[in-house]
């Protein structure tokens, strides 16, 4: 009887070990692709995530003949709110951003910080034009909001361009395509 008990109490060790290790290894992963697909600043996509998925959207509507859009959304004013407010003014301006950002974008829609001051969002089943019309949406909104940080408001301006697969031809190359038709506009803008 005792012996059972020895046993058993050891076999009963040995599994909540390895549950706390197998819990300890998944909370790991987790942060790790947390860390290796989100933004530290905006809790946005990074620029790798926003890449594979580009390409993984756009083949899904080539396939299926639907249209995405693509658009860059920059912060024009960034400089000076670092300049003024710091590294914190920056990470607070872009975050709060983010979030207004999110509150006007549709659940299917995938938002990524691009570059420090730009924006890169993902619109499936969207139209240039429809794209054009989100932009607004999301600039109106930023523009309109009134950002403070320690006391001061924080001006903000940002510049948008948009670029749609139904601008694309045959032999274009879909992603670097796009990508690169909306990086013109926003620089002509």
């Amino acid at each position: 009887g005792f012996q059972v008990l020895m046993n058993l109490s050891r076999v009963l060790a040995e599994r909540l070990r390895l549950e706390f290790q197998r819990s300890t290894l998944t909370e790991k992963l987790a942060a790790y692709l947390m860390d290796t697909t989100m933004d530290g600043v905006t809790n946005t996509y990074n620029r790798t995530f926003f890449s594979e998925r580009f390409v993984d959207e756009l083949r899904r509507a080539e396939r299926y003949g639907r249209v995405l859009s693509v658009a860059l959304i920059e912060f024009l004013s960034l400089e000076d709110v670092y300049t003024a407010h710091g590294e914190e003014g920056r990470d607070y301006l872009m975050c709060a951003v983010a979030s207004l950002m999110r509150g006007v974008l549709r659940n299917t829609d995938l938002l990524a910080r691009y570059e420090e001051a730009r924006f890169a969002i993902i619109l499936p089943e969207t139209s240039g034009a429809e794209a054009d019309i989100a932009c607004g949406k999301i600039k109106k909104s930023v523009e309109e909001f009134s950002f403070e940080f320690n006391g001061h408001k924080v001006p903000v301006r940002v510049g948008s361009a948009v670029s749609s697969t139904d601008e694309l031809t045959g032999s274009d190359d879909g992603s670097e395509t796009l990508l690169a038709l909306a990086v013109e506009r926003l620089v002509e803008s």
